[in-house]
């Protein structure tokens, strides 16, 4: 049999942030995975990872590895499909809804705006954090949408001005490359997130379509969605940067070969 491990994660560095595993067990536990997968994956054929910082993980421990990044498919999203003066002043933040992914610092972030709502796309990673955010003062400006099939999320994709993507500086994060800010790309909206220097080279630096902030100021958060929300020239300029993003560079097309290649080595 030919085996392929498809990692999508740092798990032994995401189970340090894993608020429901009690804090004094992580460390051993991370410390036990980490040895285990590296025990395992040395049997394998190949290890195929979704970030650079992963596959050279796995390479340090003499595994075989490449990095496929998971770029949105661009065939799947018509480019900004509302036009902007139809859209109400709403962002979105769609995805799993973690304290490190920064939902307490977004729902703050909304008590410093007036009139602007965010639709919430998602799951929450455990029920004692949504009852926090429901007794926030800003989640009174929050619409809470839960899990939504990929039709419905594009639907909320062309009602929000914006997308959000401000994750805690982590090191799970620190060097991740999360779907989500392809996909607020693909769908033609302009992006606030954090201001990750690995982000920064990877897509910023080449495309101008994203406004970087610290992740963990709600005031910082809270000044990027205001000047964007009513600067509709600057949002413009950036949905055009994001749309060339995705059609030159951030698209499945250009991994896809990668993957073929790796199957059929194996063959």
């Amino acid at each position: 049999k030919k085996v392929i491990f498809d990692s999508h994660e740092d798990v032994s560095e995401d189970i340090m942030i894993k608020d429901w595993i009690p804090s004094y067990f992580r460390k051993l536990i991370s410390i036990i995975y980490n040895e285990f997968e590296k025990y395992i994956c040395k049997k394998l054929d190949f290890v195929i990872s979704a970030t650079p910082y992963i596959s050279n993980k796995f390479r340090d421990k003499g595994i075989i590895s490449i990095d496929i990044k998971n770029y949105p498919i661009k065939e799947n999203f018509i480019f900004q499909k509302t036009n902007w003066n139809e859209k109400k002043d709403e962002i979105c933040y769609v995805g799993e809804i973690s304290k490190e992914r920064g939902i307490i610092e977004l729902i703050e972030s909304l008590e410093n705006l007036s009139n602007i709502r965010l639709n919430l796309v998602g799951n929450f990673s455990d029920s004692n954090l949504k009852k926090r955010c429901m007794n926030m003062k800003g989640w009174s400006k929050v619409n809470e949408l839960g899990f939504l099939s990929e039709k419905e999320i594009n639907k909320v994709f062309n009602n929000s001005k914006l997308g959000i993507a401000t994750l805690h500086p982590t090191k799970t994060y620190l060097p991740s490359i999360p779907v989500k800010i392809f996909e607020y790309m693909a769908a033609g909206l302009p992006i606030i997130c954090s201001n990750f220097d690995f982000w920064n080279e990877l897509i910023f630096r080449n495309y101008k379509c994203a406004v970087q902030v610290n992740p963990l100021s709600s005031l910082e958060i809270a000044d990027a969605v205001e000047h964007l929300i009513y600067n509709e020239n600057d949002c413009k300029k950036m949905i055009k940067e994001g749309t060339r993003a995705i059609k030159e560079t951030f698209n499945w097309k250009i991994e896809e070969k990668k993957l073929y290649d790796i199957y059929n080595s194996l063959k």
